[in-house]
């Protein structure tokens, strides 16, 4: 499903970014810092929405009023993920 690869590829992102900053906990500053940089969890998920998307570009089994109405339903439900 859309909705947990989004989750996965977005903590995925997020983690590798604090890994890469040395960051020792979640709740550090410096853990904040990086989330901040990256533009907040919701910005990081509508990057992997994005992305996720553009994989049904020229797909013919996905007709175009599907293609259109993928991405409102998923960008609503972005700022609901239960993001950690």
């Amino acid at each position: 499903m859309i909705n947990g690869d989004v989750v996965r590829c977005a903590l995925e992102i997020i983690g590798k970014a604090m890994v890469k900053a040395g960051c020792s906990s979640t709740r550090s500053a410096e853990a904040i810092a990086v989330l901040r940089g990256l533009g907040g969890y919701t910005a990081v998920a509508e990057e992997v929405l994005e992305a996720q998307l553009s994989r049904f570009d020229g797909n013919p089994r996905v007709g175009s009023d599907r293609r259109e109405q993928l991405p409102r339903g998923l960008t609503d439900w972005v700022p609901e993920a239960d993001l950690p």
